[in-house]
């Protein structure tokens, strides 16, 4: 992800820091007045379904937008927020998250946390927001005419073998 974003435009080194902050010296002056942009976080923490990751990942995530939004090159003009939610890994909760954040006009998606994630893919890709998926494995929703705005990070079963 690094190298053509590098293409657009030259990152600042506080854009490469981890831990307490930049180096002395270093300017991490980001703009005033940025354009919000609240992305929606379907995640399971809580309920029945097994290997939820929604514990492990979501200081990530956290972590990440806070990098993005103190970054003076990467995305200058924008202010990243996520509102997060307890989907227990359920669909029909998972769903009713995804439309509420819809007509409260979310902007994007990340997950939900599932094996499967069609309908929220579908719901995501009929009023066009992006659905970024950490977990799901789910293999209907590679057609990417049926589903246009969705990506994942977990490959498909079809594409997972045993060792």
């Amino acid at each position: 992800l690094v190298t053509p974003l590098l293409a657009i435009a030259p990152l600042h080194p506080d854009c490469f820091i981890s831990g307490p902050g930049p180096p002395a010296g270093v300017s991490t002056q980001v703009k005033e007045n940025r354009t919000k942009v609240e992305l929606g976080y379907l995640t399971a923490v809580t309920g029945t379904m097994n290997n939820r990751q929604g514990l492990m990942i979501s200081g990530a995530i956290k972590y990440a937008v806070e990098k993005i939004n103190n970054c003076s090159t990467l995305l200058e003009d924008v202010e990243l927020d996520f509102l997060y939610n307890d989907t227990q890994g359920d669909v029909l909760k998972s769903n009713a998250i995804l439309v509420d954040h819809i007509c409260n006009d979310i902007a994007a998606f990340i997950g939900p946390e599932g094996p499967n994630c069609n309908v929220e893919a579908m719901v995501a890709a009929s009023k066009n927001r992006a659905m970024i998926s950490y977990r799901c494995s789910d293999p209907e929703v590679s057609d990417k005419d049926r589903y246009p705005t969705f990506t994942r990070m977990e490959p498909p079963d079809t594409q997972v073998t045993t060792s």
